[in-house]
């Protein structure tokens, strides 16, 4: 609103006989109040992060929930978004100085407050509601109205009140009336709640309660087991070990109790916070870590909260290994009787928390719920620094007077937005940014093209295109005041089939030689295929996993054209064994001959599931757009050498990067329709 309305302007009084047009417009103003409310409280504070009408922050939003500043519900990019009130900004991967921000929005004042935002949803929706007093007419009401709805909003600790501007004239038979101001009250304590995702967004900001509560879980599912996960810091003594895990299944194992274990998570103060006492000292310990205190001593009656992880969302996980295998460092010699195995495996994991808050007493018992989401984020094994400075109840920066439309006095700067086959490419969301300000300046439409005017007068600047299926991109652009026409072009991603086949690397009597006929993984092999995008100048990373089994031959993924690091793990489920030989030697040709017996080398070493690392790939590929359009399955190929029969044969085949150079040309992916059994 104009602020031509105080909030303490008296609401119209009108005669008996009109009294049901105001009853009617009220109720408008509140049926109309509470759908704006119920918007911003489902998406994090606000009417939608998404709809150019509505928004008042620019965000960034991805496939990746842990790349993006809000998390959506569901994979459609139809689908809300809920904007992170604390998140690393910075890149998953990024080193040294990373960024953790806030999206929260103020409560009050501010052109990004939550008091703005529901006065400019009930200003373009009310008269909709009113049906322009149709029903009304006859009843041999007339009804004039002279201006564009105002409203202000108040937010008090228990309510929220509406003030509306709308002058109507009321006839009926030979009287007439005009009536200027209305108002609503809603029963609905958002301040309440606001105060609370504050407190609770503080002690994770200061905290650090999510990422402890999960270090913990790691510290008490680890150990040197195959059934549990790799230890942060353990030694054994041993001569040798066969213990090996899978990082994806490692992170499959992690998000499934991410799941269980978020919803434990408890607000001090709330109806429903209800402390167990359990038996075991490690089940109190791990059920206590997801209390959260209640610092300021509020009792928030009648006041729930929730927290959820969904396991569809993914996380950003690594571990320091060796490609999907994990396994100890060995110390240890064939002529030694002392070994030395050291498990010291560090984790990186990022994931998003969604927290509801849930007003049960509010709009009359039919409640009311505010949304939010945290992002924890842990590296080597670590809570990732932050400087905490505490956000306060009404702290929220102003947006930059450059994005101001009385700044934006460019030339008519024209967009032609295409993906990589030269395709228009429509609804992308096109951003100004300089330095850590960014100005949304519209969306492209259905042929991909935006003609706006830019910022000008300002050098260094970059245009950012953000579109549900772009890996994202930056080009570096200054404004003047001449109009221009350009053209960008994307890298977008799609659906694709992916499937693995190998090709065998074989003994023959002249060597070591690659046999150039692919063939099905058998029932005993599966693959795990990790796609690592190469970004150019100005794009995001982009990484996908794809796993290959006999009753899994393909997976479908997102790609988008490009190079990928590509590292492919063929593993077999079978025991591999070295058998143990007799070599004899002379150390001079003085001396008598000496035979000693090399031990046998058993990969699996009785594990009852034994699993070899029999091949892979690793390199460099180029995915060309046109391939990926014309395709039905994009096929990749492992080198599969033949199993060891002595140790020279694995010195021979484990160097899986250097055989991948070798034969590069022969493991090139085919695009095609294949029969894989």
């Amino acid at each position: 609103a104009d602020g031509i309305l105080s909030t303490t302007q008296e609401i119209s009084t009108v005669p008996s006989q009109f009294s049901p047009i105001q009853g009617y417009v009220e109720e408008c103003l509140a049926r109309t109040g509470e759908e704006g409310l119920r918007l911003i409280g489902e998406q994090g504070g606000y009417l939608s992060v998404l709809d150019s009408n509505y928004r008042v922050e620019s965000f960034s939003l991805t496939q990746d929930p842990t790349e993006s500043d809000a998390i959506r519900m569901s994979a459609s990019a139809d689908s809300g978004a809920i904007a992170y009130w604390w998140y690393l900004k910075s890149p998953n991967s990024c080193k040294g100085t990373c960024e953790l921000s806030s999206k929260r929005p103020q409560l009050s004042e501010g052109k990004a407050s939550i008091e703005t935002q529901l006065e400019t949803y009930v200003e373009k929706n009310i008269e909709s509601c009113f049906g322009g007093f149709f029903g009304f007419s006859s009843q041999g009401f007339l009804v004039k109205t002279f201006e564009k709805p105002k409203v202000v909003a108040t937010i008090a600790n228990e309510d929220v009140s509406l003030r509306l501007t709308y002058p109507i004239e009321m006839s009926l038979g030979g009287e007439k009336h005009t009536a200027e101001v209305f108002g609503a009250t809603l029963d609905v304590r958002i301040k309440q709640l606001y105060d609370l995702g504050t407190q609770i967004t503080n002690l994770e900001m200061q905290y650090r309660f999510l990422e402890k509560h999960v270090l913990n879980l790691l510290v008490a599912y680890s150990g040197v087991s195959k059934d549990r996960l790799p230890p942060m810091s353990e030694i054994r003594f041993d001569f040798s070990s066969s213990l090996k895990w899978s990082k994806n299944e490692v992170q499959n194992k992690i998000t499934g109790f991410l799941a269980g274990y978020t919803q434990l998570f408890q607000a001090e103060g709330t109806s429903n916070f209800d402390r167990n006492v359990f038996p075991s000292e490690l089940s109190q310990r791990l059920y206590d870590s997801t209390l959260i205190p209640n610092p300021s001593g509020v009792a928030y009656d009648g006041i729930d909260a929730q927290f959820t992880y969904l396991d569809t969302w993914p996380v950003y996980f690594d571990l320091n290994c060796n490609g999907d295998v994990c396994k100890p460092a060995s110390a240890n010699s064939l002529l030694s009787v002392i070994g030395l195995q050291t498990y010291r495996f560090a984790y990186d994991l990022s994931y998003p928390v969604l927290v509801e808050l849930t007003d049960t007493q509010a709009f009359n018992g039919r409640g009311y719920t505010l949304r939010f989401a945290l992002e924890s984020n842990i590296r080597n094994n670590e809570p990732m620094p932050s400087q905490f400075d505490p956000l306060e109840m009404a702290q929220f920066d102003e947006p930059s007077l450059l994005c101001e439309d009385s700044h934006r006095n460019s030339g008519t700067i024209t967009l032609d937005v295409k993906d990589a086959l030269g395709n228009p490419l429509p609804n992308a969301q096109v951003l100004y940014t300089i330095l850590d300000t960014s100005c949304f300046i519209g969306t492209t439409d259905e042929n991909g093209r935006l003609s706006a005017k830019f910022p000008s007068g300002v050098v260094g600047g970059a245009i950012t295109l953000v579109h549900p299926d772009s890996v994202g991109s930056s080009f570096d652009f200054t404004p003047t005041l001449k109009d221009e026409s350009i053209t960008l072009g994307v890298a977008t991603s799609s659906k694709t089939s992916i499937a693995l086949m190998k090709k065998r690397y074989q003994k023959t009597q002249n060597g070591w030689e690659l046999d150039n006929t692919p063939s099905p993984l058998s029932e005993l092999e599966q693959g795990l295929i990790t796609l690592t995008r190469i970004p150019t100048e100005g794009e995001s990373s982009f990484i996908q996993v794809a796993q290959i089994s006999p009753s899994s031959p393909t997976s479908e993924i997102p790609l988008a054209p490009g190079t990928y690091e590509v590292d492919i793990s063929l593993m077999l489920k079978q025991a591999v064994k070295i058998p143990a030989r007799t070599q004899c030697s002379k150390p001079s040709i003085f001396s008598a001959e000496v035979c000693y017996t090399i031990p046998d080398i058993d990969f699996a070493q009785g594990n009852p599931e034994p699993q070899y690392l029999e091949g892979g790939f690793k390199g460099n590929i180029s995915i060309l757009a046109s391939k990926l359009q014309s395709a039905d399955t994009l096929v990749f190929y492992a080198i599969a050498p033949d199993l060891p029969s002595t140790l020279e044969d694995m010195q021979a085949t484990q160097d899986i990067a250097g055989l991948s150079s070798t034969y590069i040309a022969a493991l090139q992916p085919t695009y095609t329709q294949v029969e894989l059994s």
